[in-house]
């Protein structure tokens, strides 16, 4: 992930809001397990498989002397809001197949 997939987070409210409530939650980094759940993968092992592929939508970090991998809260705020948006403004893949059959 490029550092230009995470526009200033000021500039979004809500992922200024998510931001706030994971840092009160979390802290400012969050571990493998609260990635896990933040995220949504439906499992701690599926969040590691993600991990393993290289496919976490959020940049990870190792911290020396501590195990597994953590990311910012910041980070996570901003991805989830432009999960949010995205999902708002796009039309699900399910709705594009059936407008291209009729």
């Amino acid at each position: 992930m490029q550092k230009e997939d995470f526009p200033e987070l000021l500039s979004d409210t809500l992922a200024k809001e998510l931001n706030d409530e994971l840092v009160r939650r979390y802290g400012l980094l969050l571990s493998s397990s609260d990635l896990a759940k933040v995220l949504g993968y439906p499992s701690s092992n599926a969040y590691c498989q993600a991990v393993v592929r290289g496919a976490v939508p959020v940049p990870l970090m190792r911290i020396p002397n501590r195990r597994g991998k953590f990311a910012l809260a910041r980070d996570v705020a901003v991805w989830l809001s432009q999960q949010r948006r995205l999902a708002t403004t796009a039309p699900e893949p399910s709705e594009q197949a059936e407008s291209i059959t009729r």
